[in-house]
């Protein structure tokens, strides 16, 4: 569906992403990973980050964008949702070794995402 919201003139096919992440927020990482370079919409982010406190997923995107201080537990699933959404910001100011940690479970196939500096 996300692919589907990203193209041109599907703007109502985003209120169908946000119903299906109130109600799954753990599916937040492939939704991300569906639009990278494409802006969340604020609906959108705002069911994520509000999902922050019991989904790690969400809760990995939240500190991707500098909303939270602390990393979830780092794993393939996080790993995706992060480098999907992490900022310039955010990656320049990890540690090295927080980087490498990052980098190191994200799943071959996602490789894509990864931010390199």
């Amino acid at each position: 569906m996300t692919r589907l919201a990203v193209s041109p003139s599907m703007d109502t096919v985003w209120n169908d992403v946000v119903r299906l992440l109130r109600k799954a927020p753990n599916s937040a990482d492939r939704v991300v990973a569906a639009s990278p370079g494409n802006p969340l919409r604020a609906d959108m982010q705002e069911t994520i980050l509000s999902a922050a406190d019991t989904d790690n997923i969400c809760a990995a995107i939240a500190f991707a964008r500098g909303v939270r201080t602390h990393p979830p537990r780092i794993m393939d699933t996080t790993a995706c949702a992060f480098f999907a959404t992490v900022t310039p910001e955010v990656w320049t100011a990890l540690p090295a070794e927080t980087q490498r940690a990052w980098r190191d479970d994200v799943p071959e196939e996602d490789s894509s995402l990864t931010y390199t500096t």
